[in-house]
């Protein structure tokens, strides 16, 4: 009787042992149903072997799951995090395996589908293709390059050439970005750079059935660009030849719920075991990064002007946010600025490092301030709907009337979020069109695309 070692989607340290029925072809890297106490669980296959030390007190396996089988470079990797995270094997096994789905079809057909106006893809300048060819001189052997340029220094111009350059030779390019907002913007450049080559995307917010019909493309070849978040460092891709992480410095790469890893330096792991190169992009790269650079570990290409040559350094003036003369963090330094470019028909983008309406609520009476009751973080105050949200556990509560210390109904709103801010400047300029564009309404994978044909619409009517 066969026995098959299998790594269940718990955090036990031990595998767990199943006989395999006659006729069922089970080996390494098969991924099983199986139950685990009464319940059906996916499992991956870790060994198979003659015997068991408990004997016949065995239940079977149920059913290979039709997932693919996992290649060698996969369980490895999932014993690497195992190792060096220390995370129960069953549940770095688990990051292997896509979701189950039973909407295949729809998620085709979704996928399939064209974005609307690609950008284009502009041939290189002098710069970019010094760096280019610093990343290329590695080809076909593991390097670290660290892609050191300024912002619109086209950066992902140069990721593109050297994809082109690897699927052209029969390979597969992995390419990490850190937030999922960025996977539609990112998707059109690939296309418009690579046309005739299938690219697919891996984030969490995708439907079941498109995620795992981008998983399979990716892991039979057929997908030869695949744009990931940190979840597609485990993808399966047997034609791997080059690696992206753009923005290497975010913190979005560390995965900080369940199983704790960094997609970054896993990503750096792979290009080793697989023997091909890979580009850490940043325009502030991160401490360790830029050490090994400067030790000679890493490879160092700079690209330290913008692209476009008629571009500029832009101008930078400091407007205390304190003052009598500030409401809701809208400044008359920030007023005038946004009149100047509204008299020139022209757009203003305003960046605040904090969502929701404040950070935090405060009573006048007895100096009470909403503490999150599960962490030990504020809970940040949302409108619409009126909520007390944690940004770090996610526990959420009702908008309290009245101090719940003190019974006082003079609550304040400190500080100023996305929101608070946007609400001062629809006060200050009640006939411009104004978009919050933050994690609150960009929820959904088509949240760009419907913002972009609703501004269309608005400009076409008005």
């Amino acid at each position: 009787m066969a026995i098959a070692h299998v790594a269940m989607p718990i955090g036990a340290w031990q595998t767990f042992d199943y006989w395999i029925p006659d006729g069922l072809d089970v080996a390494r890297g098969d991924v099983v149903r199986a139950r685990l106490a009464n319940r059906a669980a996916l499992g991956v296959v870790i060994d198979v072997d003659a015997a068991s030390e408990f004997g016949e007190r065995l239940q079977p396996i149920d059913a290979l799951s039709g997932i693919p089988r996992l290649p060698e470079e996969a369980m490895a990797l999932a014993a690497f995090v195992s190792a060096y995270y220390q995370v129960a094997p069953g549940l770095a096994h688990a990051l292997l395996v896509p979701p189950p789905t039973r909407a295949r079809k729809r998620a085709a057909k979704e996928a399939t589908q064209t974005p609307p106006d690609p950008p284009p893809f502009h041939a290189l300048n002098a710069a970019q293709t010094r760096a280019l060819e610093a990343i290329l001189a590695s080809a076909g052997t593991f390097a670290v390059t660290m892609l050191h340029g300024v912002t619109g220094s086209g950066k992902t111009d140069v990721y593109l050439a050297a994809a082109t350059y690897v699927v052209a030779r029969g390979g597969q390019a992995l390419i990490l970005v850190p937030e999922i907002n960025l996977t539609p913007q990112f998707e059109r450049r690939v296309q418009s750079a690579l046309p005739d080559v299938r690219t697919v995307t891996l984030h969490s917010r995708l439907a079941a059935g498109e995620r795992r019909a981008n998983w399979d493309a990716a892991a039979s070849g057929d997908a030869r660009v695949v744009l990931s978040t940190r979840l597609g460092i485990f993808a399966p891709l047997p034609h791997l030849a080059l690696i992206v992480v753009d923005e290497e410095h975010d913190d979005s790469f560390k995965q900080q719920d369940g199983v704790r890893y960094h997609a970054r330096d896993l990503a750096v792991w792979r290009a080793q075991r697989r023997n091909v190169p890979i580009v850490l992009g940043s325009a502030t790269p991160s401490l360790e990064t830029w050490a090994r650079a400067q030790g000679d570990r890493y490879r160092h290409a700079t690209m330290p002007e913008r692209a476009d040559p008629r571009a500029r350094l832009p101008a930078v003036r400091f407007a205390p946010l304190r003052g009598a003369d500030v409401r809701d963090g809208f400044t008359p330094v920030l007023r005038e600025a946004i009149s100047a470019r509204l008299a020139r028909h022209e757009q203003s983008l305003i960046f605040v490092n904090r969502r929701g309406y404040a950070p935090s609520l405060k009573c006048a009476a007895c100096g009470w301030e909403s503490q999150c009751t599960r962490c030990a973080a504020r809970l940040v105050v949302h409108r619409d709907p009126d909520r007390l949200r944690c940004h770090h556990c996610g526990h959420a509560e009702p908008l309290p009337r009245a101090c719940p210390e003190c019974g006082n109904v003079d609550l304040l709103p400190l500080g100023f979020g996305t929101q608070r801010l946007e609400q001062a400047i629809r006060a200050a300029f009640p006939n411009v069109r104004v978009a919050r564009v933050d994690r609150d309404t960009t929820r959904g994978k088509d949240a760009f695309p419907r913002s972009r044909r609703t501004s269309t619409t608005r400009r076409s009517t008005s």
